[in-house]
């Protein structure tokens, strides 16, 4: 018996917004990739796909199909015949959410010896809510009992297939059996009201501080670790991919009077980001080696004029007699940061002290996603926005200020609703404090810095640089990118 859904483009049926050339699962298939819908933000990679494959059962694989089908296709004329179905569409991410219940629940049908959901009775579904209401030492959450709101989406699909019985092709339960019934699944999983909270607020101890920190960051730091990375971004894109295999004898007298500069200056050489005093030890340096965290190619680069990203061993053993007796005079530090500027303490705004120590490359990078994880604080502080509508946000989100009656401004950042909105969310503006507002400006700027370091300028992309979750193995930032990721690591 054929399915009433066979042969349909789920995507399409569903009416979402897909991307040019994304995949179009048809219902036919088992695994439907849903990585050419355009997904909010916020929305997790793993959501983005539906996963019959792991039900054992042939015939329950298929009623499964046509259950997760008639969610997010609602106004289908099978499933509008149906009277007790939910006529509003079922989000993508709940649909997941349902077909990984889906795959235990049937999986456990199957594994108490039944070979059809016909034969399901009630002494199953208590066994199985009993099951599933506590987890195992397995479990990467570890052990305890599951939240109602968990065992809400444990629980629904186990009772939903009741009221779509009549829609399935390879069987369903019997007539006249009802998981619980006269019960909501609220009722059989505890779950009391959708009004109560299940996250408690966070405490005072915990938030001032949290925000006052943030704000520091954010307000006081903020535009000097712009500048700094903006700086290092500069510097290792004028850096050469070449690596000289030789000392030559013409640069002598130039790697000489260099180092007689840094001993007169007591000037530290440049020391290496840890990644590279890593592969050094793994190339067999010993840990003791003067020259371990020390720069070479950036000093031999200065002094040739060429900026080398790192030179052969060859050359550090040939400027090993020279660099050696300096670095035990004046050492090394990071190359970015020397001149910090004074600050006044976050502990004590009457002391000033140098906004930071001496940084490498990578630790500038580091200190970027420090930051931007402040800003995010911030703005959720000060504004009481949603994780989605965070997710959002893009380097136009900070409107321009108003001035208001009194000669005060207002300021207002743009995003979109998307909890309880359509698919994709509708735009909307919050209103918010000044603070909140330059959190958004101050991480749009550190990540079009980056965006500009990878792709070139790109004034009217997002706030964001990619991290791997572009989707097209692209190093450039897609065209929605979320506002808060972290920007890919350097070389």
């Amino acid at each position: 018996m054929k399915s009433p859904f066979a042969g349909l483009n789920v995507c399409e049926e569903a009416g979402w917004d897909m991307l040019p050339d994304g995949p179009r699962p048809l219902f036919d298939e088992d695994l439907w990739p849903l990585t050419g819908v355009r997904f909010p933000k916020g929305v997790r990679s793993n959501v983005k796909r539906l996963d019959f494959t792991g039900i054992s059962n042939p015939a329950m694989r298929l009623t499964a199909k046509e259950y997760i089908f008639a969610l997010v296709v609602p106004d289908h004329e099978r499933v509008l015949a149906l009277p007790d179905t939910r006529h509003e569409p079922y989000r993508s991410e709940s649909a997941f959410n349902f077909t990984a219940q889906l795959v235990r629940w049937m999986n456990f049908v199957t594994e108490q010896g039944m070979s059809s959901l016909n034969e399901v009775m009630q002494e199953h579904c208590d066994v199985y809510r009993d099951v599933r209401s506590v987890r195992t030492r397995k479990s990467r959450r570890g052990t305890g009992p599951i939240m109602p709101a968990t065992m809400l989406t444990i629980l629904r699909p186990v009772v939903d297939l009741a009221a779509y019985r009549e829609l399935f092709t390879m069987g369903s339960y019997r007539p006249d059996f009802t998981p619980w019934p006269g019960h909501t699944v609220s009722d059989v999983d505890g779950w009391q009201t959708y009004a109560i909270a299940s996250t408690p607020p966070v405490p005072d101890e915990v938030f001032q501080p949290t925000v006052a920190a943030a704000l520091y960051m954010v307000e006081t730091l903020g535009p000097l670790e712009a500048e700094e990375f903006e700086r290092m971004l500069a510097v290792r894109a004028d850096t050469s991919d070449s690596k000289p295999r030789d000392f030559a004898a013409k640069h002598q007298a130039a790697v000489e009077a260099a180092l007689q500069w840094h001993l007169y200056e007591h000037v530290p050489l440049v020391s290496l980001d840890a990644r590279h005093i890593t592969r050094r030890l793994n190339r067999g340096w010993r840990p003791e080696d003067p020259l371990l965290h020390i720069n070479v190619g950036h000093f031999y680069g200065k002094v040739t004029g060429t900026r080398y990203a790192r030179v052969t061993d060859q050359v550090v053993e040939q400027l090993r007699p020279l660099l050696e007796p300096v670095v035990a005079k004046v050492g090394a530090t990071g190359e970015f940061g020397r001149d910090a500027q004074p600050v006044p303490r976050s502990d004590d705004s009457q002391q000033m002290a140098p906004w930071t120590l001496p940084l490498t490359g990578d630790e500038v990078r580091s200190l970027q996603f420090v930051l931007l994880a402040a800003c995010r604080v911030l703005v959720a502080a000060l504004s009481g926005m949603r994780a989605g509508e965070l997710d959002e946000m893009t380097a136009d989100s900070p409107q321009p200020p108003v001035t208001v009656s009194g000669g005060s401004q207002r300021f207002k950042l743009g995003s979109k609703l998307i909890k309880g909105q359509e698919f994709g969310g509708v735009p909307e503006e919050w209103v918010v404090l000044e603070p909140a507002w330059r959190a958004v400006k101050l991480a749009a700027r550190l990540n079009q810095a980056q965006s500009r370091a990878v792709s070139g300028p790109s004034p009217a992309r997002p706030w964001t640089s990619c991290t791997g979750s572009c989707g097209n193995g692209s190093t450039a930032p897609p065209a929605s990118g979320s506002a808060w990721r972290r920007s890919r690591p350097g070389r």
